[in-house]
C-alpha cells in the first residue's frame, strides 16, 4: 500500500468509527427513554395489561 491510500483507509476508518459512536449514543437515549420507570400506577405497564392488584 502506498502512504496515500494508507491515510485514506485510516480517515474512512475514523469516519466509520465516530459515525458507529454517534448511533451507539443515539441508542443509548433511546434505551433510557424506554427504561424510564413510570410515573403513577396508570401509566405502567401492569395497568396497560389489565392487571389491577387492587
Amino acid at each position: 500500500m502506498s502512504t496515500n491510500q494508507i491515510r485514506l483507509t485510516a480517515t474512512t476508518i475514523t469516519e466509520e468509527y465516530k459515525e458507529l459512536q454517534q448511533i451507539q449514543q443515539q441508542l443509548q437515549r433511546e434505551r433510557r427513554k424506554k427504561n424510564t420507570t413510570p410515573k403513577t400506577f396508570e401509566d405502567s405497564p401492569i395497568k396497560e395489561c389489565g392487571l389491577d392488584l387492587f
